[in-house]
């Protein structure tokens, strides 16, 4: 299960702006990177948040969704895939 002082992010990234999680399903923001890294069931899955500041998490009933400065509420899922090098 989830648990804040363990990383499971790709420890490129460092330290994530917020973290926030509820049982097996946890999300990382990354604003530098302007992603959003999602673990769900010890698989990760990381989001481009393109020109998106993300300014809050919130995880509930096994959805995440990302408050922007925009005001807007998007599911984390929606973004398209990022890839790394």
């Amino acid at each position: 299960s989830f648990s804040a002082g363990s990383p499971w992010w790709p420890a490129e990234f460092g330290t994530p702006s917020q973290v926030s999680g509820q049982n097996d399903l946890a999300c990382a923001c990354f604003p530098a990177k302007r992603c959003v890294a999602v673990l769900r069931h010890s698989t990760v899955t990381l989001y481009d948040t393109g020109e998106h500041t993300i300014t809050g998490v919130s995880v509930q009933n096994a959805q995440i969704t990302l408050h922007t400065a925009a005001g807007l509420a998007l599911a984390a899922e929606t973004l398209p895939e990022k890839r790394i090098s």
